[in-house]
């Protein structure tokens, strides 16, 4: 059995390194591009009259293919390296690699070609013609149908938009604040937070950026002072960096290549391909939740006043502030709900919650996973496993758990795809996925513990592992998370709903003294609380989702004044005087521009698809087995609407959504 494991994980060794240097990402970056120029030429060597599908659509997925497997470790690196000169030189590389292909999708030849290929009308089956039509609008789409002149504006736009991009992100994991707080000013912050701080010589506390680092004082610290203080450098972050101007001139470059291509704005090139469509569907569909959400934020940000009201001693009104909302919304649960967060977090040690929640999803899903012992990794505190499908005990591929902080690595929480899933001589091609986390890291005093909702998150995240590693799709276009942008999520939050099941609950708690489950009574608790403060919840979530459109959709000059409007707006809570989070909204610069409404948009699926799951059970294999059929294995070899449909057995619709969301969905 080991010697079969072995074989299947030879191929993902191979290509898979983690002893690189920055020399080594170099050349692995040019190497790829050489080879990719080879291909190109030979697609453009082509006679016209001997042009088929094999040498041309399929070189091009080649060429895909090829890029994926080179780069997997080189291009991964700048998110997870120790060494900054590596995590420098992958972030250089991936600016590279981007640049070479804003050229190839700008190369009129190879467009010229796949046209001359495609209006010779070759008789292609419903998967290859769905491919041919992908390449050639993806083509379209860089501008390749207008004139030399405006291509060679796109050119340098998008390559001076790649490179921001990639300095964005680096100014923000480069970020080392350490704030320093005496022992008193962070009175009421639980033992277990202090915990996991550094201290300076003088015994004082150094806190560090990360929402691990600040969670607990925002929602905890007594001092007033203590939360604004560490407010003002976290609403900040990036900006010091030059973030806000790297922001501002991408968003002027997006307008004017969308004025170039002829789109009205941005966001409307962004959704042409979406499910949204357009940016109308968009906004009507955040500004109908925001007008239905909002009497439920009013009536809850009512609520904190009164708490601050009664703490402060005074009869006036007084506003919830940025860094109030947090320490309030906890009191609030304590007082309504009997919730201590610290009480919850002792049931979840991360090591725990990990195992089961892999037990959970081999049950449900129909897979053996294996922690592999003998495979390099990145950092050492990386683990992996292997993933094996139960029935057939075909083996799909490998997942990397990266679940700590440290200096330089990414500070949210995401799934990435290393080597994509594709077939190659008939032959399914291996996986290899790496989910990266900053949960609280264990001493040796205290074991790593989740809250509630890092459970979520955790969950959450390896739902974008599973669909990306155990996707069946022929080609490498559709494979795995290769879905419309503002359905890629959809998947993963659909699992989120498991983490609110008493039995899953249950299964997935352990206490870190007494190994005892969570009891009924606080699971009860937990589930009524599910809907507490969801209104101004929800309504934080519309404002990314409008601030998002009202860029891309408008000629902002000053997004920072921009950010603090519609913040007010929107959540009904003020942000600091100057703060401007888009030079941490990193979404902004990372693919989700025009794109964030996604994530509310996509839930309207996600709570459609688990009432599959909630008419039988949430631990039910044959539900189980119907959404790995219908929605993860297909990638997106068909459109999303079709996906839903055959799983549901009827169209979606939104009344589980409005249901999740604590609104009445008669209304």
């Amino acid at each position: 059995m080991e010697s079969k494991l072995e074989d299947n994980l030879q191929p993902i060794r191979s290509k898979l390194r983690w002893d690189l240097s920055p020399e080594d990402v170099k050349k692995i970056t040019e190497d790829t591009i050489k080879e990719g120029d080879k291909i190109i030429e030979g697609i453009l060597q082509t006679d016209d009259s001997k042009l088929t599908f094999s040498n041309t659509v399929l070189e091009l997925e080649r060429l895909s293919a090829m890029a994926s497997d080179n780069t997997a470790s080189s291009g991964f690196l700048a998110y997870v390296a120790e060494d900054k000169a590596l995590r420098d030189a992958s972030a250089q590389a991936n600016q590279e690699l981007r640049q070479y292909y804003i050229s190839l999708y700008l190369n009129k030849k190879l467009y010229d070609k796949l046209m001359v290929y495609k209006n010779s009308n070759p008789k292609l089956d419903r998967l290859q013609l769905r491919l041919l039509d992908r390449v050639i609008r993806d083509l379209r789409r860089s501008g390749l149908d207008l004139s030399e002149d405006i291509r060679d504006q796109l050119k340098k736009l998008k390559e001076e938009n790649v490179k921001m991009s990639v300095e964005y992100s680096q100014a923000l994991y480069n970020i080392d604040v350490k704030l320093t707080f005496s022992e008193s000013e962070i009175d009421g912050v639980p033992d277990t937070a202090k915990s996991l701080y550094q201290k300076d010589e003088d015994g004082n506390y150094l806190v560090g950026l990360s929402y691990p680092e600040v969670g607990p004082i925002f929602q905890y610290a007594k001092n007033t002072t203590t939360r604004k203080r560490l407010y003002e450098e976290y609403a900040k972050r990036g900006m010091a960096q030059g973030n806000v101007e790297r922001l501002e001139k991408t968003l002027q470059n997006r307008w004017k290549m969308a004025e170039l291509m002829g789109y009205p704005n941005h966001a409307a090139f962004v959704q042409e391909v979406n499910m949204a469509k357009n940016p109308n569907n968009v906004m009507d569909f955040l500004k109908d939740l925001r007008n239905k959400l909002r009497p439920l934020g009013e009536k809850e940000l009512d609520a904190l006043k009164a708490l601050k009201k009664e703490e402060k001693g005074v009869d006036t009104d007084l506003e919830i502030q940025s860094y109030e909302q947090g320490y309030y919304s906890r009191i609030y649960n304590e007082r309504n709900y009997d919730l201590d967060p610290e009480v919850i977090k002792g049931y979840f040690p991360v090591t725990y919650v990990v195992d089961q929640m892999l037990e959970f999803y081999q049950q449900v899903l129909g897979f053996n996973f294996k922690q592999i012992e003998n495979i390099e990794t990145w950092h050492q505190d990386v683990i992996s496993y292997s993933i094996v499908d139960k029935d057939s005990g075909e083996f799909l591929g490998v997942f990397f758990l990266d679940l700590f902080p440290r200096e330089g690595k990414y500070n949210h929480a995401a799934a990435f795809t290393l080597l994509r899933e594709r077939y190659e001589d008939q032959k399914r091609v291996p996986t290899a996925s790496a989910m990266v986390c900053n949960f609280n890291k264990p001493t040796e005093d205290a074991p790593s513990l989740l809250t509630h909702g890092q459970v979520i998150t955790l969950f959450h995240e390896f739902g974008h592992i599973i669909h990306q590693t155990t996707s069946q799709s022929k080609y490498v276009e559709f494979s795995g998370t290769s879905v419309a942008r503002d359905f890629v999520e959809a998947p993963s939050q659909m699992l989120e709903n498991w983490i609110w099941e008493p039995s899953v609950l249950k299964r997935i708690s352990k206490h870190k003294d007494t190994g005892d489950p969570l009891p009924d009574e606080l699971i009860t608790k937990m589930i009524k609380a599910r809907h507490s403060l969801t209104g101004l919840g929800n309504l934080r979530q519309i404002f990314f989702g409008l601030f998002d459109m009202k860029i891309h959709t408008e000629k902002i000059e000053d997004t920072g004044k921009t950010w603090r409007e519609l913040k007010r707006q929107v959540t009904l809570i003020p942000e600091l005087e100057g703060a401007n989070g888009a030079a941490a909204f990193g979404h902004l610069m990372g693919g989700y521009d025009a794109g964030y409404y996604g994530y509310m948009w996509s839930k309207v699926f996600a709570q459609d698809m688990y009432t599959r799951f909630e008419d039988t059970s949430p631990d039910n294999p044959a539900v189980g087995h119907d959404y790995r059929k219908f929605i993860l294995e297909p990638g997106n070899e068909f459109d999303e609407e079709e996906l839903l449909e055959k799983f549901l057995g009827r169209e979606p619709n939104n009344k589980a959504f409005l249901r999740n969301l604590g609104i009445n969905s008669e209304n």
